[in-house]
C-alpha cells in the first residue's frame, strides 16, 4: 500500500504538470513505462492528459534484453518516463543511459521505499 501511495504522489506531480502543458498548448506528454503493471497505476493518476507508451514489448524477457532500434524510437518519444528503481528494470537504466537525453525525467517509482517494505 506504501509503494502505491508514493508512486501516486509522484505521479500526481507528473499529472499537475500534464494540466498545465495542456493549458497553454493543448498537448498531451508522452509518459513511458518499463513494466506492464506501472501502465494501470500510471494510467488511473494521468486518466487522459498523457499518453502512455511502453517501452519494450510485452513478453520480453529482462534477463537477455537486448535493446532494438524501435525501443529507441519509443523512448526518444517519451517527456518522462517510471522506472521500478530497485533493480527489476536495470535493462531500461542501460538504454536510458545510451540515449543521452538530458531532457528526459525519469521517475523511480519505489526509490525512497524502505528496504523492509520491498
Amino acid at each position: 500500500m506504501r509503494i502505491n501511495t508514493l508512486l501516486l504522489i509522484m505521479l500526481s506531480l507528473v499529472g499537475m504538470s500534464c494540466a498545465a502543458a495542456n493549458e497553454r498548448d493543448n498537448t498531451k506528454i508522452n509518459v513511458g513505462i518499463t513494466l506492464q503493471p506501472y501502465y494501470s497505476y500510471v494510467s488511473a493518476v494521468v486518466g487522459d492528459r498523457a499518453n502512455i507508451i511502453p517501452l519494450v514489448d510485452p513478453g520480453f524477457n529482462p534477463h537477455n534484453y537486448l535493446p532494438q532500434p524501435k525501443d529507441m524510437q519509443r523512448l526518444e518519444q517519451m517527456d518522462v518516463i517510471v522506472v521500478n528503481g530497485i533493480g527489476h528494470d536495470d535493462f531500461a537504466m542501460k538504454v536510458i543511459s545510451a540515449a543521452q537525453r538530458d531532457d528526459l525525467i525519469v521517475i523511480k517509482a519505489n526509490k525512497d521505499v524502505p528496504y523492509s517494505l520491498r
